[in-house]
């Protein structure tokens, strides 16, 4: 059992302090991370999107380093291009938001989406791009199959 945490649903009772147990097992600690991630958003590396018509999408993605130019490249799941939008250009974590619009004005239907950053220093260098997805930890599913939720 791990310190303030109730062992179950139907129990009212809190487990005692950690210096009074056992050390912590492999079982126990993969709860406690369960527990701390279950109901949080959380940004990973990827760059797939579900968008809903008429709704604006927060677009999360990361740079090596300052840019002077960013653009963000916005396609639908057949992989045509839909938009492209300027992106703020600070080195390290950046967050742009598409209107949902494609690049004549009207209303992108909803689905599954991608995107693309390309980005360049003031010399007209590449800047390194990393994208991520933003999503709701729902479960944790581990390598041996088993999930905790």
């Amino acid at each position: 059992m791990i310190e303030g945490i109730i062992p179950s649903a139907g129990s009212t009772s809190v487990t005692s302090p950690a210096s009074a147990q056992q050390p912590l097992g492999k079982d126990d600690f993969l709860q406690l991370l369960v527990a701390q991630l279950s109901g949080k958003l959380v940004d990973v590396p990827g760059n797939s999107f579900e968008h809903t018509q008429g709704e604006t999408t927060a677009l999360t993605y990361s740079l090596s380093k300052e840019a002077s130019s960013t653009t963000i490249e916005v396609y639908n799941a057949a992989g045509t291009l839909v938009n492209t939008i300027n992106g703020g250009g600070a080195a390290g974590s950046n967050l742009s938001n598409w209107n949902g619009l494609g690049s004549e004005g009207n209303p992108a239907g909803s689905g599954l989406y991608t995107f693309k950053v390309q980005a360049t220093d003031s010399a007209g260098n590449i800047v390194t791009a990393a994208t991520f997805t933003t999503g709701l930890v729902s479960d944790v599913l581990f390598e041996q199959g088993g999930a905790f939720r």
